[in-house]
């Protein structure tokens, strides 16, 4: 390289490590100070935040309800079905289901599959609680895996029944 297209060469490199030094520093400055939101964008973001502090202070509640309670009110006796659960949630803060058994009787019992976690649906499938994530059956009455890749059986929820009510009791 001669002399004459060095000279050449080295401002263009200079202006061109400054144009990407330049872009590199605007980026890094938005990141830093965010996106500029427009008024109605900003609302929005604000009652998003507020829908997560009510959920939020809905879930403090029942924490605080199960630390309290001994037992927590479920449904009166005569508002369990035999084809279709009432959702609660357990002591644990966990899905849960109650079904009028087949004597009668309440049953109720978790709805967090034992394969991986997902919800059983609350209406039964020829008599039997469904997990639709990896086609779980349980069977009502003992929560005993019938088909799929369960292999655990699903918890039984501890109730009593006073006065026509149902109530689950704490673990002890």
């Amino acid at each position: 390289m001669n002399r004459r297209n060095f000279l050449i060469w080295v401002p263009v490199a200079i202006i061109s490590f400054i144009a990407i030094a330049a872009n590199l520093l605007n980026k890094l400055w938005n990141y830093i100070i965010g996106p500029k939101l427009t008024e109605e964008q900003e609302a929005k973001l604000i009652e998003k935040r507020i829908q997560n502090l009510e959920r939020t202070a809905g879930l403090e509640k029942l924490r605080e309800e199960r630390l309290l309670k001994s037992k927590i009110f479920i449904c009166d006796l005569k508002d369990l079905k035999k084809k279709e659960g009432i959702s609660f949630v357990d002591f644990n803060l966990r899905p849960a289901l109650a079904f009028k058994g087949t004597n009668y009787e309440p049953v109720l019992i978790s709805s967090v599959c034992t394969h991986l976690g997902c919800t059983v649906q609350n209406k039964l499938n020829k008599g039997r609680l469904l997990c639709p994530c990896h086609i779980s059956y349980f069977e009502l009455e003992t929560g005993k895996p019938l088909e799929g890749p369960a292999k655990t059986p699903l918890p039984m929820i501890p109730f009593v029944v006073e006065d026509e009510k149902v109530y689950i009791l704490k673990n002890v």
